[in-house]
């Protein structure tokens, strides 16, 4: 048998990036002639594995399973095959995968696209994701989807449209999830928007006090709106105070009242008997189509060709475009529908030595156009 000073100890467990850092100590008398390696003996299920280590004392141990009991202890090999006594027994608790980080959805062309990182630093080897989504916020699941480790992007396709999709994601690994983390809601609805105001003050106090009545401010104002507005969804950064809300505005699409009342409410310094810094205010509608881009006129022959590029993508297909010109200054324009297959038109009623104007709008469903492309203009030589 071994002396008692042979034997490894202060063994120690220690997190370290993605894997478990093992080590241990020899006693200083000890010649190093005498060891020829080191033992470590592992087990989260009571059956005890070994790995054989030559001279380092220490270990970089990984593959950890999730909600773990991990029990270690180390021995020394010796000389005629013999074995010193082991450390003292040390045990680490894995816990669940991390979940990922999630950005913001985006609409393109009929489909929901979801994108995220994955968990960095993570002991816990995640082996793919799954994605759950509701269109009736989580009374029932619509789908799930299950996707590798190394897939970061997913599409929902042919998504419905009219409705809110509530879309969450975890990781998975050795059939254990993390917690959900959640996507921000997307909606496929025309009567949608979404609004920021940010107060300049960095006080926990007032931040308590804007988050505990943003919802009274927001109903109070618009109770002289018709039909019904509804918050979907709401959240808070970090740092200065910066909420953002989700709302519905049924029967009242209005933007520019919306804008204006809902700034004028949030703008004022007195919340209840305290007075906050307001600091910026900024309101749009969701899911209104983008502009054509690269909009150009140039005269050909007693013409103008008026060209441009695709609109940049949103939930919505795009369904044709309006060409829109004058030579008035816009008192009288006249309008040309062109095909959604087309990226061109040729103006033909022009006058000679006349300045035509030009701008291009993006029309998708229900006669819903986009705001005007950059104003274009060419002359037609006489």
């Amino acid at each position: 048998m071994c002396s008692v000073d042979i034997c490894p100890f202060n063994l120690k467990i220690t997190p370290v990036g993605s894997s478990l850092r093992i080590s241990w100590s020899i006693s200083d008398k000890v010649p190093t002639i005498d060891i020829l390696g080191y033992n470590i003996y592992h087990t989260y299920n009571g059956k005890w594995k070994q790995i054989y280590v030559k001279e380092d004392r220490h270990y970089s141990f990984n593959k950890l399973k999730p909600s773990k009991t991990y029990r270690f202890k180390v021995s020394a090999c010796l000389r005629n095959r013999v074995e010193s006594k082991c450390t003292q027994e040390e045990t680490f608790n894995t816990e669940l995968p991390i979940q990922p980080k999630v950005g913001i959805p985006n609409g393109e062309n009929s489909k929901i696209v979801l994108t995220w990182n994955s968990p960095r630093n993570t002991l816990i080897k995640i082996e793919g994701y799954e994605i759950q989504w509701s269109i009736d916020n989580w009374h029932t699941i619509a789908d799930k989807k299950i996707v590798a480790f190394n897939v970061f992007r997913h599409e929902i396709e042919t998504a419905k449209e009219g409705v809110i999709y509530w879309i969450k994601i975890c990781s998975c690994s050795n059939s254990v999830k993390s917690l959900y983390e959640v996507f921000q809601p997307f909606t496929t609805r025309h009567d949608m928007f979404t609004m920021e105001v940010t107060y300049d003050t960095y006080d926990q106090k007032d931040k308590d006090l804007v988050q505990n009545n943003v919802d009274e401010i927001f109903k109070n104002t618009c109770n002289g709106f018709p039909g019904d507005q509804k918050i979907i969804h709401k959240s808070e950064s970090e740092g200065s105070i910066v909420v953002t809300i989700m709302f519905i505005s049924e029967e009242f699409n209005d933007e520019k009242v919306l804008h204006d009342t809902l700034k004028n409410a949030f703008q004022k310094e007195m919340i209840g008997s305290h007075t906050i810094k307001f600091k910026h205010f900024w309101l749009k509608k969701l899911n209104d189509p983008s502009p054509p881009q690269l909009v150009k006129a140039s005269r050909v022959h007693n013409g103008v060709l008026v060209s441009w590029k695709e609109p940049l993508s949103t939930f919505f297909k795009t369904k044709e475009y309006v060409v829109e010109y004058t030579e008035e200054h816009w008192i009288s324009p006249e309008s040309i529908v062109v095909p959604v297959d087309k990226n061109s038109c040729f103006i033909t009623k022009v006058l000679p030595s006349a300045k035509i104007q030009v701008k291009v709008y993006t029309c998708i469903c229900h006669s819903i156009r986009s705001s005007p492309s950059h104003a274009v203009s060419t002359v037609v030589k006489g």
